[in-house]
């Protein structure tokens, strides 16, 4: 619920629709159940409550019932061959999207979290991970710590240097390697709540 918290955050600050993604299993388990937010929450009441617009993943893409099947037989093959190893299968229909690493999370240091390999595996996505938005002369300077204590240049982790690197971003769809850990230095723990609820 936080990273979706985040995300949601996120998007109302870069004034951009959320694209909800399905639940997805944690680490341990990895047969995508594909439950839509929408079982569970009002999403038209919450945007109509927040102003914040979101779209569930299923509309956008959705799959048919083989390529599903193609997904799930990837995510359960990738923990035993590696995150690199694609079947024969998934790698025929399987799109390549670029991916800003946040966090660390991508990098060179740190691979994407398993929840987010599952997610791509499901979904039929090949990540091309690129570093994050410069920091350019006159944004305000933050400093970052990535999410193990270890601090790395190039690791986009506190919210509001998050906001004000893509702001001006123009991209159709903006996607983001990790929302979790990113820090909300500076503000009320509760700005989350106090922002969307």
């Amino acid at each position: 619920i936080m990273g979706v918290e985040t995300a949601v955050l996120l998007a109302q600050e870069l004034n951009r629709t959320l694209i909800l993604p399905p639940i997805m299993p944690n680490m341990h388990m990895r047969n995508n159940t594909h439950q839509r937010w929408s079982q569970f929450f009002d999403i038209p009441r919450f945007t109509n409550t927040t102003g914040i617009k979101v779209v569930e993943w299923d509309l956008i893409r959705p799959l048919t019932p083989e390529q599903k099947h193609v997904g799930r037989d990837q995510a359960l093959l990738g923990a035993v061959y590696g995150q690199a190893a694609e079947t024969p299968a998934w790698s025929k229909i399987a799109e390549n999207i670029t991916c800003e690493i946040i966090c660390g999370y991508g990098s060179d240091h740190q691979d994407l979290s398993f929840v987010g390999l599952n997610f791509l595996r499901h979904f039929l996505f090949r990540p091309i991970l690129q570093e994050p938005r410069p920091w350019l002369p006159g944004m305000k300077a933050f400093k970052n710590t990535n999410a193990k204590g270890m601090a790395y240049e190039n690791d986009l982790e506190v919210f509001d240097d998050l906001v004000q690197r893509y702001r001006d971003v123009d991209t159709h769809v903006l996607w983001l390697s990790h929302v979790f850990h990113i820090k909300d230095r500076g503000h009320n723990i509760d700005r989350y709540w106090v922002n969307i609820g």
